[in-house]
């Protein structure tokens, strides 16, 4: 996992920001004001038509690569626009752009599903009821999610990220801090296969991590054998660096490990522990 940026432009589907965003938010008010007065167990208005125009910009974001196990996704399986803090949960972020990641079906759908454990208090969700009228929604439309292209909105960026930190939640979001510095990478030469563990040990910076490492079952079996291919690459161009081989080999190989240390390549952050903190090389 890499640290990640939003590409804050117009490329960002118009439903996401601007007049659309809040008549999105609006119709959102309003099924949940509905259902609560039906009764009914299932919060049925969302689907996915409504977040999958984001994939896209999504895709670009984290470089076509799934933003939690960082395989080149649509290489080895189809990718969702996944919800951070799930709709099912935080239904009131459904439709907000700053809450999707892209992410493969295997990190979404077969591990972290549902699932977002938290230290502290949850967010409060919109004070929404079975009788809210329209004056009650639109006053609350626009006061819980930003705009991704403007922060002269009622809800500033910095505010909302201050109200996600404040839940301490336990799995780390690439968009809000760098991953890199909580993982470290073990390889296994015997059985041909790369585990990623906490960096330190203790402390919530070591809970977070291995949280995160079961959330998204980023040791699964297949992912560690596909981690195991890149790493012997990797790991023989760094033996390489320093062997004295003429100079236009040895460019070579540099131009190799630097693609292999660059945001697009694949399983970046532990191309960039095994140069770097492994092998002390200086690129």
């Amino acid at each position: 996992m890499i640290r990640l940026t939003r590409q804050r432009s117009t490329a960002i589907p118009a439903r996401f920001r601007g007049a659309d965003r809040i008549s999105h938010e609006r119709a959102l008010l309003a099924a949940r004001r509905n259902h609560i007065a039906s009764g009914a167990a299932k919060f049925d208005f969302l689907n996915s038509s409504m977040w999958s125009p984001s994939k896209p910009q999504l895709d670009a974001e984290s470089n076509g690569k799934c933003a939690y196990c960082e395989a080149l996704a649509r290489a080895n399986a189809h990718c969702d626009v996944e919800h951070i803090r799930p709709k099912k949960t935080y239904w009131w972020l459904a439709l907000c752009y700053d809450n999707y990641v892209l992410a493969c079906q295997i990190c979404n759908q077969t591990h972290k599903g549902d699932k977002y454990p938290v230290a502290a208090a949850r967010l409060v969700e919109p004070a929404i009821t079975g009788t809210a009228d329209t004056a009650l929604i639109n006053s609350l439309s626009n006061s819980f999610a930003p705009d991704p292209l403007s922060d002269d909105a009622a809800l500033k960026f910095a505010t909302f990220e201050a109200h996600l930190r404040s839940e301490d939640p336990d799995l780390i979001n690439p968009y809000h801090e760098d991953p890199e510095p909580f993982f470290k990478w073990d390889a296994d030469i015997v059985l041909g296969e790369v585990e990623v563990n906490p960096a330190v040990t203790g402390g919530r910076d070591h809970d977070r991590a291995a949280s995160t490492i079961d959330l998204l079952g980023l040791n699964r079996e297949k992912l560690m054998q596909l981690r195991w291919q890149t790493y012997q690459t990797i790991n023989a161009l760094c033996r390489a660096f320093g062997a004295g081989l003429p100079p236009a080999v040895h460019q070579q190989v540099e131009q190799a490990l630097q693609s292999a240390l660059q945001d697009n390549g694949a399983f970046a952050a532990m191309n960039r522990h095994l140069v770097r903190q492994v092998h002390g090389l200086p690129l």
